[in-house]
């Protein structure tokens, strides 16, 4: 199941934009609106969807 959920995750960020002012985020755009936004630290990841928390 891991390995299932890794290549989502890979096929997932593949569709990421790259912030120009933080090398540790990154936005996902759908019709024009960030709809996600991934930041990276050194030892964490958090994924946050405003539109599914809502």
């Amino acid at each position: 199941a891991e390995l299932q959920s890794y290549s989502a995750l890979k096929t997932w960020t593949a569709t990421l934009l790259p912030s120009t002012c933080d090398p540790g985020a990154y936005f996902k755009e759908e019709n024009g609106q960030v709809v996600c936004i991934l930041l990276v630290y050194v030892d964490d990841i958090l994924i946050a969807c405003p539109r599914f928390m809502s």
